[in-house]
């Protein structure tokens, strides 16, 4: 009889101890769990901000390039004509005849900043073509060769999409120019798939993967972050 009890008493101690161990475990899933939440629900939330900041850059970036095309670009095809007129007047100025020519000068590189600003072919034409135009864009001002290289023709993408493509490009490109000292950069797109893989290559110097670390958690270092 005692010996009975005593198994009893074991077995149930046993499962005690089980059902100890159970809500141990299920209240440690419990918690991962919602660990694994609170993170999606912070990863989400920072993507939202990102995506807004980036949304806000992209909408004052478009207001600027209007103002420079529809403003800025009009005074200055303005000015042209006026001083075509007084060209005329004057009987073919050579000092009338240089300032038109500045103009002209200065209305392409105001047409060249507005198109870096707010590339109307990208929506209208799609990645490729937009990036070969903002290509020579970067031929004709800057003393640095850019070639596109797209393997196979590429579908169109979201607009968005294509956006931060076009964005990621433009940036990398322009740190090429401000720090690597090269001569040339090659851009190499291809289609794989449901993926899209560029590729940007230059003849400059180069930094370490360590330096890169150190240059995203440097204050100012916008382009960079933006590009992540």
């Amino acid at each position: 009889m005692l010996s009975n009890i005593i198994i009893i008493a074991i077995a149930i101690m046993l499962m005690m101890a089980i059902s100890v161990v159970l809500f141990v475990i299920l209240y440690q899933r419990r918690g991962i769990r919602h660990q694994l939440e609170v993170k999606t629900m912070n990863e989400q939330k920072q993507f939202a901000l990102l995506e807004a900041s980036l949304q806000s850059e992209e909408e004052e970036r478009r207001r600027i390039a209007s103002e420079l095309h529809d403003d800025v670009g009009a005074s200055l095809s303005s000015i042209r004509l006026f001083l075509h007129k007084a060209d005329e007047q004057s009987g073919n100025s050579p000092a009338i005849q240089q300032s038109i020519d500045l103009i002209d000068d200065t209305i392409k590189k105001v047409r060249d900043i507005s198109h870096k600003l707010q590339p109307a072919t990208l929506q209208m034409l799609g990645l490729y073509s937009s990036l070969y135009a903002l290509a020579e864009i970067y031929n004709r001002s800057n003393g640095i060769k850019v070639e596109v290289q797209a393997v196979n023709t590429l579908p169109r993408l979201t607009p968005n999409t294509e956006l931060h493509i076009y964005r990621i490009v433009q940036e990398l490109i322009n740190n090429v120019i401000k720090h690597s000292g090269g001569e040339k950069i090659s851009i190499h797109v291809l289609q794989s798939g449901e993926k899209i893989q560029l590729s940007l290559v230059h003849d400059g110097n180069g930094i370490a993967k360590e330096e890169y670390s150190a240059l995203l958690t440097k204050k100012g270092a916008i382009g960079l972050k933006n590009i992540e």
